[in-house]
């Protein structure tokens, strides 16, 4: 949990600052709906963490994002 501004509600606010940037949401307890959301208002993946190997889906999913430009 973020202290000041939940991670769903920070997405725009962040695309506002710099349109270009990568935004990868994770989460460990995110449901269908979150996902859902974090999609709607603009992140370009996203991923579960925790359990077995999440770090190493990290690498893959970062290399991929930067592949994008």
């Amino acid at each position: 949990m973020m202290p000041v501004l939940g991670g769903l509600h920070a997405i725009p606010e962040i695309r506002r600052a710099c349109p270009k940037a990568k935004i990868l949401v994770m989460s460990a307890y995110g449901s269908d709906d979150d996902w859902a959301e974090a999609e709607t208002r603009g992140a370009d993946a996203r991923m579960a963490k925790g359990g077995w190997g999440w770090a190493h889906e990290l690498v893959g999913v970062l290399a991929e994002l930067c592949s994008r430009v």
